[in-house]
Order: C-alpha cells, then sequence, then structure tokens
C-alpha cells in the first residue's frame, strides 16, 4: 500500500535536510565564519551600464502646458512624418532650453500637478546638474522651469 505525501511536507522535510547539511558543522567546535558561509554561494558578475543610458525625470505640468505639448509632438510628427510622442516632445525642448538659453525665470513649482516624463541623455543630464547647483532645487525642478519657460516661449495657433 502507497503512502500518499503531500507537496509541502517533502519540501518542508528536503528543506530541513538541507539545513543540517549546509553547514552548522565547520569541522571546529568554534562559531560559523562568514568565509565558510560564501564558498557556498556563487558570486554573480556585475552587469554593463549602457552606454546610452538615459535620465527619467517626471516633471510636473499644468494641463495647458500638456494640451501646448500635444499640439507640439502632433505638428512634429507631420513635419517629420514619424510619430512624436508627448515624452520625446518634451525631452527635445529640454534638450534646446540647456543648449541655447542662459537664463530661466523663477516659476511657482507645484510637485502636485500631473507628470510627463522628460528622457535626457548623460551630456544633457550634466547640463541640468549645473543648473540644479547654480539654482540649488531638485531634478525635477530644474526641468520644470526649464520646459515651463520653452513652452511658454514656444508659439502655437491652437
Amino acid at each position: 500500500m502507497r503512502r500518499f505525501e503531500l507537496d509541502f511536507e517533502r519540501t518542508k522535510t528536503s528543506n530541513q535536510k538541507k539545513f543540517n547539511v549546509q553547514g552548522l558543522t565547520t569541522g571546529s567546535d568554534g562559531p560559523i565564519r562568514e568565509d565558510n558561509l560564501k564558498s557556498t554561494q556563487t558570486a554573480k558578475p556585475k552587469r554593463k551600464i549602457r552606454s546610452d543610458k538615459k535620465i527619467d525625470i517626471k516633471v510636473p505640468i499644468t494641463i495647458e502646458q500638456k494640451q501646448k505639448l500635444k499640439i507640439l509632438a502632433r505638428l512634429e510628427s507631420v513635419k517629420t512624418n514619424e510619430r512624436v510622442s508627448i515624452t520625446q516632445m518634451a525631452s527635445m525642448l529640454v534638450q534646446e532650453g540647456l543648449v541655447q538659453y542662459e537664463s530661466f525665470p523663477e516659476i511657482t513649482y507645484d510637485a502636485s500637478l500631473n507628470t510627463i516624463h522628460v528622457k535626457l541623455t548623460s551630456f544633457y543630464a550634466e547640463q541640468l546638474f549645473n543648473f540644479e547647483l547654480e539654482w540649488d532645487v531638485s531634478k525635477r525642478e530644474a526641468a520644470a522651469r526649464i520646459l515651463s519657460y520653452i513652452l511658454g516661449k514656444s508659439e502655437v495657433n491652437e
């Protein structure tokens, strides 16, 4: 007659066996040293960082700014015959602002607004960092300040 054994009972006993085998006894009566435990673990190789990695920043914008971004993205899509998303358009505007302009007026920063993503390469992220230091603000606030200035400056025929 066969004995019926549940899976959890089998894994419970096998886990107990593994625990007993894995190293309670180290050959000496002293405590278990850390180097004995490390030899049983395999070290994972570190992954390389991508060279084209982008930094993602969530920027708060108003509804009017989002509508303006949508219109600009649509116009850019028609011009290039490729779909341009709001994220891509916002990223292009922030990059343009970082390259072309020297000063940006202060804005009232409201973090509770709806956010969009701005993805910057490492070069533009370093430029943004310079503004962060100069203005003593966060990444999000600096990107919001630049984006709102560029959106205010761009003219859109609605």
